[in-house]
């Protein structure tokens, strides 16, 4: 419904607000005003084509809004199981990655494990997997991490902290550019030997 505010002159005619004059107004209002300054109704055939020019400007900018909007890419990363010590110097870590595709170049996932040592020393490891599927299902993949931090301790069975990504890469501008899509922040696992 169109509503137009108006006021009553000394005269007693409804004028929009701040006059016919006002240089303000919508062209809509000055097809209100008359050559003396005063209101004409609105018909029902005046009417009807501003409600339609109106819906359709309404109905134009809500499709733009879906049309305009990029795809939003999904992602997660979890844990799937135990963490085995498979030497004394290689864990293999299973984690379960869902990601869309979204038309990027690669996606890997990178898991990175620590585990603390007596007096402040502690063994780190970290692996990937670079042959990631994206396609909006669960899929489980082993990563190998071998121990890379700068002691020179071995995986032991016991407590230690984990913390994973899955990321999407693309290049843009000459420019190899990677984004993190999910993550597993720090969580504490137990390690295991089979």
């Amino acid at each position: 419904m169109l509503t137009i505010r108006s006021q009553r002159p000394s005269n007693g005619k409804d004028v929009p607000s701040g006059g016919c004059a006002n240089p303000y107004n919508p062209p809509q209002l000055t097809a209100l005003c008359s050559t003396r300054g005063r209101r004409s109704p609105l018909s029902v055939k005046e009417v009807a084509p501003i409600k339609r020019i109106v819906l359709l400007a309404a109905m134009l900018a809500t499709t733009m809004a879906f049309v305009a909007t990029p795809a939003l890419a999904q992602a997660s990363i979890s844990l799937s199981g135990d963490a085995v010590i498979t030497s004394s110097k290689v864990l293999s870590v299973p984690v379960t990655a869902t990601c869309d595709d979204v038309g990027q170049q690669t996606t890997f996932i990178l898991v990175t494990v620590t585990q603390p040592r007596v007096g402040g020393a502690f063994v780190e490891g970290e692996g990937s997997v670079e042959a990631v599927t994206c396609d909006s299902t669960p899929h489980t993949y082993t990563v190998t991490v071998p121990r890379t931090g700068p002691d020179r301790g071995a995986w032991r069975p016991g407590g230690a902290s984990l913390s994973s990504i899955i990321s999407y890469c693309v290049t843009e501008n000459d420019s190899f550019n990677c984004t993190t899509q999910a993550f597993l922040p720090q969580t504490t696992i137990t390690l295991v030997r089979r």
